[in-house]
């Protein structure tokens, strides 16, 4: 793509699209994007379109090896290691409403997490997924461990797994150069953003774990403020 001046304004015929593309995103798939402003202004309209052709090309591709489920997992710490929040949390709310729908259970990773572990050392991260994940789905947690040793690693690439694995990384580093100038929250990234009732009722179930989780948060900080020193 030939990229457009940084920071440039939205023509008025780029900005019609946008109006009129949004809805019809919410109507087909359940949910539509903030960063699509972005990619506009950086690539043009017909970059937006050969961006959503590739972006679907290679998720399509994940989705055929791994399962929406995983690829969803991938996809959300993918662009967690590249420090977007948005898509990050988008995609790990997907995975956890086709858990929920799925096992009628919650998944061990929240999405209203996602800034909090942010905010820690990758070691510490990754030490937290495998124990949450390992007993639940270790497959998640093995597939995870993976991608993020092949983000760092420089030895080989190793099968077909390895490579979509590759793939999965280098697509959300791209797909993140634009979306990381949104804020979260965002909606789920997948068309289980159409069924608003589970949505409620996975909301509802998440509820006593994110008021305890606040509740240990708002402790924490208390007593930090009592443990400081008068100035």
């Amino acid at each position: 793509m030939n990229p457009m001046p940084p920071g440039r304004p939205l023509t008025w015929y780029e900005r019609l699209f946008l109006a009129i593309a949004r809805p019809l995103s919410e109507v087909s798939t359940g949910y539509s994007v903030s960063f699509d402003e972005e990619i506009v202004r950086q690539h043009g309209l017909k970059g937006l379109m050969r961006f959503g052709r590739a972006t679907s090309e290679a998720f399509n591709a994940m989705q055929k090896t791994f399962g929406v489920e995983t690829s969803n997992l991938l996809a959300g710490f993918s662009s967690f290691f590249n420090g977007c929040e948005y898509c990050a949390w988008g995609h790990i709310y997907a995975l956890a409403l086709l858990y929920f729908e799925r096992t009628g259970k919650l998944y061990p990773i929240d999405e209203t997490e996602t800034r909090e572990l942010m905010m820690r050392p990758d070691t510490e991260v990754l030490a937290e997924l495998k124990q949450r994940l390992e007993a639940v789905e270790p497959e998640h947690a093995r597939l995870l461990l993976r991608q993020y040793e092949l983000r760092k690693m420089e030895g080989p690439i190793t099968g077909d797994e390895d490579r979509l694995l590759v793939r999965s990384i280098a697509l959300y580093e791209w797909v993140n150069e634009c979306s990381i100038v949104s804020e979260a929250p965002a909606p789920p990234m997948n068309p289980i953003a159409k069924k608003k009732d589970l949505m409620a009722k996975y909301n509802e179930a998440r509820g006593p774990e994110r008021a305890a989780r606040a509740a240990r948060a708002q402790a924490a900080a208390a007593a930090a403020t009592n443990a400081a020193p008068a100035s």
